[in-house]
């Protein structure tokens, strides 16, 4: 006797009853096969069963059974007797994955290590090979295949808005498992900035590029957009149009490069004077006002 219906990764119990042709029970030793191949111990030697007083018991779990019908035949033989088997048939479900809730928190571009033990509904562990997909915000950022329940995988953040957004692991149908979407969020923050600003030495009445590279400090990668100013020696500096005249506005952020074309005064005495770079900030990086002596005039 065996369950006419059971998930994937259960354990069972078959049951044998043996009788000679007298209906008396017998004792001696049976084995089960499963469409055709004996049941094997740890030692993947053939599971003999032993019948006492006319029954007997198997117990085994279906740990890499896939979903779909088994017929179950059990053989008995002892010196003596004639050769005997019946047969059943046993149904195997495909089981389901267990929900399980991971939170994530960073920030865009930012590395985040993921590791989860994956099980079945019934608590079991997952068996064999599971694709999986990973999916933050809109954006698809990993897709891995999973072997034997250990999800263990780096994902690389991409640019998302401060705030909850969505995270969704899919983890794929096969012979075993039906599909199941596991939804969560990931808090996104905003990075600090660091600057630095190039040194320049320059005279009066010549023209000089002030520049400052915007690093994200968490992730140390380019900030990649938002709005600048310079000041030099606290006075803003202006942009000199095609005309040129002077235009107060400000330019945009290039692969984190700011950067502003200025002519120095010819009233300017020798000495070290203050360059100052005024960022905005974008969705990922956090605003700056910085500022170093970094221009000398000779």
């Amino acid at each position: 006797q065996a369950p006419k219906k059971v998930a994937t990764g259960k354990t069972i119990t078959i049951n044998l009853t043996i009788t000679d042709t007298d209906k008396k029970p017998v004792n001696g030793t049976a084995v089960i096969k499963i469409n055709g191949l004996s049941i094997k111990d740890t030692n993947t030697n053939t599971s003999a069963i032993t019948i006492k007083n006319g029954t007997g018991t198997l117990t085994m779990t279906l740990a890499s059974y896939s979903g779909k019908e088994y017929t179950i035949t059990a053989i008995f033989s002892k010196s003596g007797f004639n050769r005997a088997e019946n047969t059943t048939k046993m149904t195997v479900t495909k089981a389901t994955y267990k929900t399980f809730t991971i939170k994530l928190n960073g920030t865009s571009e930012q590395k985040i290590k993921i590791k989860q033990t994956l099980t079945d509904t019934n608590g079991n562990k997952i068996y064999g090979n599971t694709q999986v997909a990973i999916k933050l915000g809109d954006r698809t950022v990993k897709t891995l295949t999973v072997t034997n329940s250990i999800l263990d995988t780096e994902i690389t953040v991409p640019y998302l808005p401060p705030g909850e957004n969505k995270f969704k692991i899919t983890l794929g149908e096969n012979y075993r498992y039906n599909s199941k979407v596991i939804n969560s969020t990931i808090n996104i923050s905003k990075q600090d900035v660091t600057v630095n600003i190039t040194p320049i030495t320059a005279t009066p009445g010549k023209t000089v590029t002030l520049k400052a590279t915007l690093t994200n400090k968490n992730t140390k990668t380019p900030v990649i957009s938002g709005q600048y100013i310079f000041k030099v020696n606290g006075k803003t500096v202006p942009l000199i149009t095609e005309f040129f005249e002077e235009k107060y506005t400000t330019q945009n952020i290039t692969k984190g490069i700011a950067k502003w074309n200025y002519t120095i005064p010819n009233y300017m005495n020798p000495g070290v004077y203050e360059i100052a770079l005024n960022y905005n900030g974008n969705t990922q990086s956090n605003p700056i006002k910085y500022a170093s002596k970094s221009l000398t005039v000779n």
